[in-house]
């Protein structure tokens, strides 16, 4: 459960400790400062996505400015797995992949697997976080997608799995990283905050909540966590 508010442009707010048993160990979603959706202090990327700037982000051929600032420790781990700047693979394998699903790969979506699809990066204490849209899709039935909708946006895309979570992201930037037992979510403001999340587990950009009642899909309720 998330408790906040909206204060001069911020929001201040705290998760309350969850404990869900999932199929085997537990998962435990530990209280934490969190942000409620929107963090406009982020990097320039972040801030064109919300504002809905995204003609100058979008047109351009370079793959410059998907990755902003996430921090040099990132940079160390982007560089290590074979990322550049201009680094721009083909898609469309993957985008006629989640179409015989009924997922569309927008252009955000397009421009995030150009630049990052394929690699797999790893943190020194050995978390993941692999760019491929088609295992992402894999790691759920596409027949929940309606619920990753419902809890997120119309428009979320899979682009990426780190560790337990998988990551979609929406046609005006946002992100979601759903836990693959479908005990929680995060909602995060951009890529940056996401490869921070991923790689070592900070989440004061995002907003966590917890999956309960009839927003747990078939088959994932209490009863079956604790089989």
């Amino acid at each position: 459960m998330f408790l906040g508010r909206f204060q001069e442009g911020k929001c201040e707010g705290f998760a309350k400790r969850r404990v869900a048993k999932k199929r085997g160990p537990w998962f435990r979603c530990a209280s934490s400062p969190v942000l409620h959706y929107a963090v406009f202090a982020g990097s320039a990327i972040e801030r064109s996505w919300f504002e809905g700037n995204n003609e100058r982000d979008w047109t351009g051929e370079a793959m410059t400015g998907v990755v902003e600032n996430p921090g040099e420790d990132v940079m160390v781990i982007l560089r290590t797995a074979g990322w550049t700047p201009e680094r721009d693979v083909p898609v469309e394998d993957a985008r006629a992949a989640l179409l015989r699903e009924g997922v569309t790969i927008h252009p955000v979506a397009e421009r995030v697997l150009r630049s990052l699809g394929g690699l797999t990066l790893r943190s020194k204490n050995e978390r993941t976080l692999r760019f491929d849209a088609e295992y992402a899709l894999d790691q759920m039935e596409v027949d929940l997608m309606p619920y990753v909708r419902r809890y997120f946006t119309e428009t979320a895309c899979p682009v990426a799995l780190g560790g337990d979570m998988i990551c979609f992201v929406s046609e005006d930037g946002r992100w979601m990283a759903l836990h693959d037992q479908w005990t929680v979510y995060y909602l995060l403001p951009g890529l940056d905050s996401v490869l921070r999340f991923s790689l070592f587990l900070e989440h004061k950009q995002g907003q966590m909540t917890g999956i309960e009642g009839d927003m747990v899909p078939p088959g994932y309720g209490p009863l079956r966590r604790d089989e």
